[in-house]
Parts: C-alpha cells; sequence; structure tokens
C-alpha cells in the first residue's frame, strides 16, 4: 500500500518547465547532429533522419513526473539503440541526444540536480560540437579550382607535379593543394588562408591562371565542392 500511495503521489506531480526544457535541447541537438550528417552524406538519406528529434523531444509533452520518466528512458533507449545499430547509416549521430533523454530521466527521483546537469550538459555539447561542424560548411570557401588542359598538363607534368606539394612552395597564402580530376582533365583545388586580403587572393589567382596548361580559376562554388 505504501508503494502504490507514492506512485499515487509521484504521479500528481507535475513535471517542471526546466524538465521539459532537456528533451527540447537534446531535441535540438539531434537536429543538428542529423543536418550535419546530411550535409556530409546524402539528402538521400533524410527521410531516415527525420524521425529522431521528435522521439527525443516527445517527453516534453508529458504532464506528469512518471510519465515523464517512462518517456524519457523509452525515447532515450530508442535513440540509442537506433544509433548504434545504424552506425554505418551515420545514424549514431543521435546518440547523445539519446543519453542526455535518457539522463533527463533521473530529474523526478532523488539526484534531480544530477540528471539535469548531466542531460544539460551532454545536450549542450553535442549541439555545440554539430554546430560547429555544420557552420563551416555553409561559409565561404576559401580556395581556387584551376582546371587544366590534359595533354597540355602532361607536356609540363614535371614543373606541375614539383608545384602541386602541400604545403605549396610557391606560397602566396596558399595553405595546402588538393589534385583531383574533371572530365578527364586535370583540377587543382588551392586553398588559402582565411584571413588573405582580397588583393592578395587576386595576386594568388592571378599566379595559378598564369600557370603552364591552366585554362580557368575560380573560386569555389561552396566548401562542400572543395572537400572542406
Amino acid at each position: 500500500m505504501g508503494r502504490d500511495f507514492e506512485r499515487s503521489a509521484d504521479a500528481s506531480v507535475g513535471v517542471g518547465w526546466w524538465q521539459r526544457g532537456l528533451p527540447v535541447l537534446a531535441a535540438l541537438a539531434a537536429g543538428m547532429a542529423i543536418a550535419w550528417a546530411v550535409t556530409e552524406g546524402t539528402t538521400g538519406l533524410l527521410p531516415l533522419y527525420l524521425p529522431w528529434p521528435v522521439v527525443a523531444l516527445l517527453p516534453a509533452f508529458m504532464r506528469d513526473q512518471r510519465v515523464f520518466r517512462r518517456a524519457c528512458l523509452a525515447a532515450g533507449s530508442c535513440l540509442v539503440v537506433v544509433g548504434a545499430l545504424g552506425t554505418l547509416l551515420g545514424l549514431f549521430v543521435v546518440i547523445p541526444a539519446g543519453l542526455a533523454v535518457l539522463a533527463a530521466a533521473g530529474t523526478g527521483g532523488r539526484m534531480t540536480w544530477l540528471g539535469g546537469a548531466v542531460s544539460a550538459l551532454i545536450a549542450v555539447a553535442s549541439l555545440a560540437y554539430a554546430t560547429s561542424q555544420v557552420v563551416p560548411l555553409y561559409g565561404p570557401a576559401n580556395a581556387f579550382v584551376v582546371r587544366f588542359d590534359g595533354q597540355q598538363y602532361q607536356g609540363h607534368a614535371d614543373l606541375l607535379g614539383r608545384l602541386a606539394v602541400s604545403p605549396p612552395r610557391f606560397g602566396r597564402g596558399a595553405t595546402d593543394i588538393s589534385i583531383g580530376e574533371d572530365d578527364a582533365s586535370p583540377r587543382w583545388t588551392v586553398f588559402f588562408r582565411s584571413d588573405l586580403s582580397s588583393r592578395g587572393q587576386a595576386a594568388l589567382r592571378s599566379y595559378l591562371g598564369g600557370l603552364p596548361a591552366a585554362t580557368s580559376v575560380r573560386l569555389c562554388d561552396s566548401p562542400q565542392e572543395c572537400g572542406r
């Protein structure tokens, strides 16, 4: 009878606004982590990723402590298991959100402060890390794409090979070179310092345009194109 009374009393206790905020924070972390995974991977998997921030958010709608704790345990366990099983698909990124939701389940017990602190810490750290990975992907691309004539490139292979080392010996603010190929034509992606002035960028672009066999020089359209 004592246990029944405790359960009844527990169920009558409402969920605090700060407790509801923990699953919300975890859902934001999951959403940003998924944005990172989709940006780095393929948008074709987007339907597979979309449900999980919603799963993390569900406990925030519970009205009493007992149901809130159960929802946190169920949602957090689901995220951790799905993240582990879907590692090869990139779903591992939702595991921190799952751990944050699991920790939020402890806010209804005797160690309320500890569960809340652990949950908030995991969610904030995950959100901050994912944000730091996503934001640069949509920032300015500090690189030039240099395309070459394939036949002429072979004729100057020795010279161009000596120049295409990382870090490049010709300097001029360039920090790295990545060599690739477009339609059987050689392509260099020449990265430069983020603080390189407009005049410095113009000088580097002019130098690259004057390389043997170079046919065009342009800024990267996006960091994704540059592979950064």
